[in-house]
């Protein structure tokens, strides 16, 4: 259990990201791009691991299967506003270890651990480093 004032840091972690991303869609709207027909919801960049990887800057969703054994991915070094989702899709209880690059940090630790099914959004700011969101 969290304390309220945790849970209000956290809340406002939401309404900051949420406001910059709002403000990205009102830059992407106001460049007139236009949008496939038939296109629904956002297509992102995925791969499918199985064993220890470096994060590319080009992925986007990180699906490791842990399911050969326990091993550990490694974020890229942190670009400005740079998002992941990784999940550990495995079964088997093998855990997946995420390791920053550097002294970068995730959440103020070196590295997070992910057993089966989870699974995290992360995003990169300069001051905070990566951010578990």
């Amino acid at each position: 259990m969290i304390d309220l004032q945790t849970y209000n840091e956290h809340l406002q972690s939401i309404a900051e990201t949420i406001n910059g991303l709002a403000a990205r869609v009102r830059q992407l709207e106001a460049a007139e791009v236009p949008l496939p027909s038939g296109s629904g919801g956002i297509k992102v960049a995925t791969i499918r691991v199985i064993t220890t990887y470096t994060i590319l800057i080009t992925d986007s969703a990180v699906y490791c299967n842990t399911d050969g054994g326990a091993y550990t991915v490694t974020l890229p070094a942190g670009v400005v506003g740079q998002m992941f989702y990784i999940t550990n899709c495995g079964s088997s209880g093998n855990a997946l270890t995420i390791a920053c690059n550097g002294a970068e940090t995730i959440n103020d630790d070196a590295t997070q651990t992910l057993t089966d099914y989870e699974a995290i959004d992360i995003i990169f700011e300069t001051t905070e480093n990566w951010r578990v969101f």
